[in-house]
């Protein structure tokens, strides 16, 4: 397996503390050399350089980044909601397929007195109002368009959780390193200050050299306290999202990914949110929508036809078999406010989508300047910084071992490794940050597959 930079210095320092030197303090006592070459090894070591392995978990409990997403697909409060909305143009589609009037039976009975002689007349009715201008037609293909259209933006929506899960995930990774490189730095300035403590005891330290290391010590607890409830508020905003209690949310599996590939040009990005963003396809099909319904609303002011047949006798004497015929006259009520508000719908489902063009456009550009400078700042970063990291540690290494600095000096640069330690995080969490906003503005944020038990330790593949 290659060794990195940072795991060579740290081997190479330790050989070095390997050997038995010493040096002769101000006060002519001797100290051996091995104690100082090791911890500053320690010092200058990764985190994770002196890790080992942890053991093969045959079942592991952690929760990755796809099944995250998973679960707040399944248990979301705000899938729950969208399903609801899916159903209720479900019921309106159904609704849009019955005939909207029902038959109407008539029975009707009159009594005849001639003075002479008192008679009944007995009728009974059945009439049917039917629409002839083809209106159950348009309301099916209104309904089926509003249909389609909530289905593209319920899709859309899971997109959006999908987003906004992922964020959370990967804000909630970036505050458990964070948190880990605390913890590592407090552990390294507790062990400098009691290093600091030792050489004062023989007389080769100063208590100045002991002071500033108690007050780094300080400043790294201070680190780790605020680093927990930074992580807590992370892990719960995962677990909101997700619809779980903070106590149940397992572990967070997964680690922040360093290279990234470099994003299309503007014009291919845009085109390709033009294409496949599904809250675009919906407004174009609520246009469509919107115009059935005006037609539907327009062919509603037209008369409809009632037909009926009726049996009935009179006078006792003879039957009598009535057909009945006729239309409803559209005199006062010609659906005048219906057809003035499906027509206000039209034009406004047309300026939204305008509106919705110039938006996406807009955001497609700012996600796309947000990834490249995210990216470019990661890679130039990673180059400036982890790749210099083993001739810097080298140079210390060397001026420590030949008495030009001192343990105090040593924290100095290993504070501004554990510095760049955390903005080179910060800077890993910013760029897969840009490219999930990257992903939401094109259209290209993908649901996880049914079984999604793989953390995305590669981007390309695990992001699109």
């Amino acid at each position: 397996m290659p060794v990195g930079p940072e795991r060579a210095s740290v081997a190479r320092l330790a050989i070095i503390g390997e050997h038995n030197l010493s040096y002769s303090s101000p006060s002519g006592r001797r100290l051996r050399r091995l104690d100082v070459s090791l911890l500053l090894a320690c010092l200058l070591a990764s985190p994770n350089a002196g890790a080992q392995p942890a053991a093969a978990d045959p079942a592991p409990t952690g929760l990755t980044f796809d099944r995250a997403i998973a679960l707040a697909l399944e248990r979301s409060p705000q899938v729950q909601s969208q399903s609801a909305a899916l159903r209720r143009a479900e019921a309106e589609l159904l609704g849009s397929r019955v005939f909207p009037f029902n038959p109407v039976i008539e029975a009707s009975q009159a009594r005849r007195d001639d003075g002479q002689e008192q008679t009944q007349d007995r009728e009974v009715g059945i009439s049917q109002e039917v629409e002839i201008a083809g209106q159950r037609g348009k309301r099916i293909a209104a309904a089926s368009g509003s249909l389609d259209a909530m289905r593209l933006r319920v899709s859309r929506a899971r997109q959006e959780l999908t987003a906004s899960v992922g964020e959370a995930f990967v804000l909630a990774l970036q505050a458990r390193e964070l948190g880990e490189l605390a913890r590592f730095e407090q552990e390294i300035v507790r062990s400098l200050a009691e290093f600091e403590q030792r050489r004062l005891d023989a007389g080769a330290g100063t208590l100045l050299d002991l002071n500033l290391e108690r007050a780094a010590e300080g400043r790294a607890q201070r680190q780790v306290e605020l680093a927990i409830p930074a992580e807590t508020a992370a892990r719960a905003t995962v677990a909101e999202r997700i619809g779980l209690s903070p106590a149940d949310l397992p572990r967070l599996e997964g680690e922040l990914p360093e290279p990234w590939p470099s994003a299309a040009p503007l014009p291919a990005l845009e085109a390709r949110a033009l294409n496949q963003r599904q809250d675009l396809a919906a407004l174009n099909t609520e246009i469509e929508a919107a115009a059935a319904r005006l037609r539907l609303e327009q062919s509603l002011a037209a008369p409809n036809l009632v037909l009926g047949v009726a049996t009935g006798r009179e006078a006792d004497r003879e039957d009598l078999d009535t057909v009945l015929a006729g239309l409803t006259i559209p005199l006062f009520n010609r659906n005048q406010g219906g057809i003035a508000t499906a027509r206000a719908n039209q034009e406004s489902a047309a300026a939204d989508l305008a509106l919705a063009t110039l938006a996406l456009r807009s955001e497609v550009a700012t996600a796309a300047s947000r990834y490249q400078a995210t990216t470019r700042a990661l890679a130039v970063f990673r180059e400036t910084v982890a790749g210099t990291l083993d001739e810097n540690l080298e140079l210390v290494q060397k001026s420590f071992a030949s008495g030009k600095l001192r343990a105090s000096e040593v924290l100095v640069f290993r504070r501004e490794f554990v510095a760049s330690r955390r903005e080179l995080i910060e800077a890993a969490a910013d760029a897969w940050l840009a490219k999930i906003t990257l992903d939401l503005a094109t259209g290209d944020t993908q649901l996880p597959a049914p079984a999604p038990d793989s953390t995305p330790s590669t981007p390309p593949e695990t992001s699109r």
